[in-house]
C-alpha cells in the first residue's frame, strides 16, 4: 500500500510548517491556504484525509466541510478539524458537519499523528466493506438477472409444455364425447369411451396441477384485483361439481348470511380456483350425505375491507389424526379406503395453501373424524367503493341434486 496524502488546509504559514514537519516522514503533505483552493485539491482525487482549520477569510471551515460532504466524490473523506476555538458548541457543529475528529492548536504532534492513524485505519476498514458492499451488490445483481432469466425460461416451457400436451388431450376427451352421445354404441364400447374420456380428464387435471404447482412462485406470481360478483362465483363452482353430486346422490349446498357482500375486490378465478379443489374433495371422499359451503363476512377495523370466511363441511369418511399435519404438502396423500381409489400427484391442498398464502388468507382443517371434515378458509378483500353497506339480498342460496333430497 503506498503513503496516505493529507491535505492541510490552514492560512497560517507556522502552522502549516508545523504540520508539513510533523507528517512528511509518514505521509505525502498537499497544503492549501484557503477553502477554494482545499476544494479544488480534494476533488481532483487521491486525498486520504484532510485537516482542516475553522476559522479562515473568505470562507469558513466549517462551509468547506459542508461543501465537500455535498459533494459525492469528496464525501468520504474524513476530516479532522484543527482550532483555537474552546466551546464545547462549536466542536458540536463540527460534528454536524460530517467531521471525525476535532484537535486545538497547537496540536501536540505525537497525539497529532495518534488521531491521524487511528482515523486512516478507520476509513481503510470502511473502504474496505464498501468494496465488499459494492461486489456483493454485483453478484446479487448477476443473480437476480439469471434468476429472472430462469423464470422466463421457466414460463416459456410451461407454456408450451401446457399447449403441446393439453391440445391432443383436449381431442382424445372430445372423441370420447362424440361416441358416448353416439345412441347406437354398443355398450361395451360405451364403458371403453368412458374409461377413455375418465382417464383423459384425469391426466389433464393432473398435468394442470402440476403446472400450477410450479407457476405459482411467491416472488414472481401476481394475483387478479378486479371486482367480482361473489354469488356469482359461488355459483360457478356449484355448478362444475353438480354433475358428480348427482351421480353419487349428495346434497351440494351453499349458504351465506346475509351480511355477505354482493361484490368485492380480488382474484375470483383463483378463489374459485381453492373453493372448487375443497368442495370437490368433500364430494370425491364422500359416499352419502352431504357437503356443505357456508360463507360469513367479518367486518374489519380497516374501513373498505371485509374478512370473509368460508367453512366446508362433509359427511365423508374423514382424515387421520397422524396424516392431518401433512395434508398441505407437496406430493403428500391420506392412505385411507377411499383415497386409494383417486390416485393422482397429491398438489391439490399444496397448491390450495399456496394461493391462499398470496392472498394472505388462512387454510385450515377445524375437524376431521369418522363423521365427515369441517375446513376453514379466511380471506381478507377489498369492498368496491361503490358497494360499499350493500349485501346480498338471499340470506341462503342452494345447489342440491334431486337424488340427494
Amino acid at each position: 500500500m503506498g503513503r496516505h496524502t493529507i491535505l492541510v488546509v490552514d492560512d497560517q504559514a507556522e502552522l502549516v510548517e508545523l504540520l508539513v514537519i510533523t507528517l512528511k516522514k509518514e505521509y505525502t503533505v498537499k497544503v492549501a491556504i484557503h477553502g477554494a483552493l482545499a476544494l479544488q485539491i480534494a476533488e481532483m482525487g487521491g486525498v486520504d484525509l484532510i485537516l482542516l482549520d475553522v476559522l479562515m477569510p473568505e470562507m469558513s471551515g466549517y462551509e468547506v466541510c459542508r461543501q465537500l460532504k455535498a459533494n459525492p466524490a469528496t464525501r468520504a473523506i474524513p476530516i479532522i478539524f484543527l482550532t483555537g476555538k474552546q466551546h464545547i458548541d462549536d466542536e458540536a457543529e463540527g460534528f454536524a458537519l460530517g467531521a471525525v475528529d476535532y484537535i486545538h492548536k497547537p496540536p501536540n504532534p505525537q497525539l497529532l499523528r495518534a488521531r491521524i492513524a487511528t482515523q486512516l485505519e478507520l476509513k481503510r476498514h470502511r473502504d474496505h466493506l464498501e468494496r465488499l458492499v459494492q461486489e456483493r451488490t454485483r453478484e446479487l445483481e448477476q443473480a437476480k438477472q439469471q434468476l429472472e432469466s430462469a423464470n422466463q425460461a421457466k414460463s416459456d416451457f410451461l407454456a408450451v409444455v401446457s399447449h403441446e400436451m393439453r391440445t391432443p388431450l383436449n381431442h382424445v376427451i372430445g372423441f370420447a364425447d362424440c361416441l358416448l352421445s353416439d345412441p347406437a354404441l354398443r355398450e361395451d364400447h360405451r364403458s371403453f369411451a368412458q374409461f377413455i374420456r375418465d382417464s383423459g380428464m384425469h391426466l389433464l387435471s393432473n398435468i394442470m396441477d402440476i403446472i400450477d404447482f410450479v407457476r405459482l412462485d411467491p416472488t414472481t406470481f401476481t394475483l387478479e384485483h378486479s371486482v367480482f360478483d361473489l354469488a356469482a362465483t359461488v355459483q360457478e363452482v356449484l355448478a362444475a361439481l353438480r354433475k358428480e353430486a348427482e351421480q353419487k346422490g349428495l346434497a351440494l349446498q351453499c349458504e351465506l348470511q346475509p351480511s355477505t357482500p354482493a361484490h368485492v375486490v380480488g382474484d375470483h378465478r383463483r378463489l374459485g380456483q381453492v373453493l372448487r379443489h375443497l368442495l370437490g374433495n368433500g364430494v370425491k371422499f364422500t359416499a352419502k350425505g352431504s357437503v356443505l359451503l357456508r360463507i360469513a363476512a367479518e367486518p374489519l377495523l380497516v374501513p373498505g375491507k371485509v374478512r370473509l370466511h368460508f367453512t366446508i363441511l362433509d359427511t365423508g369418511c374423514g382424515i387421520p389424526e397422524d396424516k392431518l399435519s401433512a395434508i398441505f404438502q407437496q406430493f403428500t396423500q391420506v392412505e385411507g379406503p377411499m383415497t386409494r381409489r383417486h390416485d393422482g400427484f397429491g398438489l391439490g391442498l399444496a397448491i390450495c395453501q399456496k394461493l391462499v398464502r398470496l392472498m394472505s388468507g388462512t387454510l385450515r382443517v377445524v375437524r376431521s373424524d369418522g363423521t365427515g371434515t369441517e375446513m376453514a378458509l379466511s380471506v381478507d378483500l377489498q369492498l368496491p367503493s361503490q358497494e360499499e353497506g350493500v349485501v346480498l339480498a338471499h340470506s341462503h342460496y342452494s345447489a342440491v341434486s334431486s337424488a340427494g333430497r
